[in-house]
């Protein structure tokens, strides 16, 4: 098949979040599995840098021909997720037509909603990831922008799908919620590339980490992701304040890229005297990531709502057990017993952690079972099936 994969972020833009790596990773096993994959995104790359690809001629990422558009605004795409790049809006005009099906990413996207016309006027089937776009919790706090987008354009895009993507349960209820009939939506989750995930027991990696940021001896309570208000990092630096009176020897390390969210979290961290046991750091490239996922014993994320947390996944590769909301819409966690799902309460968030960090048989316990639970769900050679299943039905069809 000939895939165009439409998304405004992509590789290496992992600086805003999980739904430009879901992309990048799918789109490596589909090109294994011998298809012809393209991608269409824009240049956004950090707040203040682009990716500096942007040309005529479609760039090979790891078999994946990628093209990138100019954005109009760095600042417009970072600050207000709106990506403004008519050079893509042109060149989707001109080659829609080679393409056998669209796979277009985020709801709130105008690059999905040119999709959605130029789609249904060449007759090019497209299936639609919301990624969590359309979580109830994010849209009582949606903008002037999001309800005139949804009236203007939402609408188009959900009608002219022939499939919409969700990666659980909850995210196909939230489609349903907009109306959209059962039959038209499929659940495929995200995965992990589980073969870069050593085993926990391996010590190199934690040690490397805890001796760069010297936090030897530190049991490490881990945040891995944006540092946005909806996160409910908030609460993690709350609860964690509470057990450090309880437990002497832990360390909170928050890690992400900063989302608006960094200079309240810095003053909250100062007001609640925890300073000297809080390293908040910037984004980490991937071997940084894996060496703090291995030097954590516990991964918290108390989050408001995500559509698909990829942390928490990863966080469970390296065989680590996580203390996750309902909101972050990973059942899984509970059905494999790999750690703990909570209500976004500080007390219970304070338990749960507690309660991990005191008991070296459940811990070992909830590792094995993060990776038994990655393993048998959660690879993306089995996303990839499910994906390439999804798509020769939409073309049968």
């Amino acid at each position: 098949m000939k895939i165009l994969q439409v998304t405004p972020y992509f590789y290496p833009a992992w600086a805003y979040g999980g739904p430009a790596r879901i992309v990048y990773e799918l789109s490596k096993q589909l090109v294994k599995k011998g298809h012809q994959v393209t991608v269409f995104t824009t240049d956004a790359y950090t707040p203040k840098e682009r990716i500096q690809k942007v040309g005529s001629s479609p760039y090979d990422i790891n078999g994946i021909g990628t093209f990138y558009f100019k954005n109009i605004s760095n600042l417009i795409a970072w600050r207000f997720k709106i990506f403004l790049s008519p050079g893509l809006f042109l060149k989707l005009a001109k080659t829609i037509k080679q393409f056998d099906i669209i796979h277009a990413h985020e709801y709130f996207s105008l690059q999905s909603f040119f999709v959605a016309l130029l789609a249904k006027k060449n007759k090019i089937p497209y299936v639609l990831s919301a990624h969590g776009s359309l979580d109830p919790g994010r849209l009582k706090r949606k903008s002037v922008f999001k309800r005139i987008y949804y009236f203007l354009m939402g609408k188009v895009i959900l009608k002219n799908a022939k499939k919409l993507v969700a990666s659980a349960e909850a995210g196909s209820l939230q489609y349903q919620g907009f109306k959209i009939p059962e039959s038209k939506i499929v659940i495929i989750p995200n995965g992990v590339d589980f073969k870069k995930f050593p085993l926990k027991d391996e010590k190199v990696l934690s040690n490397q980490f805890k001796k760069k940021y010297n936090l030897q001896g530190k049991r490490i309570i881990l945040y891995l992701g944006r540092i946005h208000q909806i996160k409910g990092i908030d609460l993690l630096v709350n609860a964690f304040s509470d057990l450090i009176l309880k437990l002497e020897d832990i360390h909170l390390v928050i890690v992400g890229p900063d989302d608006g969210y960094l200079p309240e979290l810095k003053e909250k961290v100062k007001q609640r005297k925890i300073t000297l046991k809080t390293t908040i750091l910037d984004f980490l490239d991937d071997k940084e990531k894996l060496e703090a996922f291995a030097a954590a014993d516990v991964f918290a994320l108390p989050s408001v709502s995500e559509g698909f947390s990829l942390t928490v996944v990863e966080a469970a590769m390296t065989g680590t057990p996580v203390v996750i909301t309902k909101g972050c819409h990973v059942p899984e966690v509970e059905r494999y017993e790999a750690g703990i799902i909570i209500p976004r309460e500080e007390k219970q968030l304070e338990r749960a952690i507690f309660k991990i960090l005191t008991n070296q048989k459940l811990q070992r316990t909830f590792g094995k079972n993060a990776r038994k639970m990655v393993r048998e769900k959660f690879t993306w050679e089995k996303v990839a099936e499910q994906t390439e299943a999804l798509y020769k039905e939409v073309l049968r069809n």
